[in-house]
């Protein structure tokens, strides 16, 4: 069945659902793409996508311009320190990094050096502001462990809702593989926060990056706006990226 819409006519093609903190939105006007599901086979500029985060919505056009695969922009942890493995520049220093000590124990996850947050009040712990523009997503990963007898949390902005990316805790004694997550950033400043659940006790983060996303999977899809250029037809300025949410893609006619 065709409906008369607000372009011509068009009709529901399919629909589904993403979790939160993985949608994929970057919501700036000269970048919007979203990786939150497979929209490859609807990149012929006859297509929109619709989503929702459960109350607030947007409309965009979906580009007849495929994306060519996932990309990103410079590593945004440039400052030296024991933990800045990836950007190459890895020293013995807590430099931009807040209640932290580093040293040379002989166990990071690379090079010589990782982060020890230690003697700090209990669920506070080590701060790594970062610069972020509002509504770009972000790649976000690290490596990290805990001591003795404690758990190590790691969030972003310390919050648990407030870029719904799920917060990792960190049990075990050794480190793991890199955790990542993506999130779009809703604020200027972003804070990696690793926080220990007792105030004596001891954790260990490294290997920590941020990068911009700047182009997204190759499943993902560009964003149109109603003219044609990179953006939306409409987008509810409260629109939240990180929250779970749904989607729907309609044939335009």
């Amino acid at each position: 069945m065709i409906r008369k819409g607000i372009i011509g006519g068009w009709k529901l093609i399919t629909s589904g659902t993403y979790a939160a903190g993985a949608g994929m939105w970057d919501l700036t006007t000269a970048n919007a793409f979203t990786g939150c599901a497979d929209l490859s086979a609807y990149q012929d500029g006859k297509h929109l996508l619709w989503a929702s985060d459960g109350t607030n919505s947007l409309l965009a056009r979906i580009s007849a311009t495929a994306p060519g695969g996932e990309a990103f922009g410079d590593e945004l942890h440039t400052s030296a320190n024991a933990a800045s493995d990836p950007n190459g520049n890895e020293t013995d220093a807590a430099t931009g990094w807040t209640g932290v000590a580093s040293t040379a124990d002989g166990t990071p996850a690379m090079g010589s050096y990782h982060m020890i947050i230690t003697s700090v009040a209990q669920y506070t712990g080590a701060v790594k502001a970062f610069t972020v523009t509002p509504g770009g997503l972000y790649r976000k990963s690290y490596q990290a462990k805990k001591g003795a007898a404690n758990v190590l949390v790691v969030s972003w902005d310390g919050a648990y809702s407030k870029e719904l990316v799920p917060v990792a805790e960190f049990k075990g004694t050794s480190y793991g593989g890199v955790t990542t997550a993506y999130g779009t950033a809703r604020d200027a400043t972003w804070n990696l926060l690793a926080t220990l659940s007792a105030a004596t006790s001891t954790g260990y983060i490294d290997n920590v990056s941020l990068k911009r996303v700047t182009m997204p999977a190759a499943t993902g899809a560009l964003l149109l706006s109603s003219t044609g250029a990179r953006g939306f037809i409409s987008k509810s300025a409260s629109f939240n990226a990180n929250a779970a949410g749904s989607f729907k893609v309609f044939r335009i006619y």
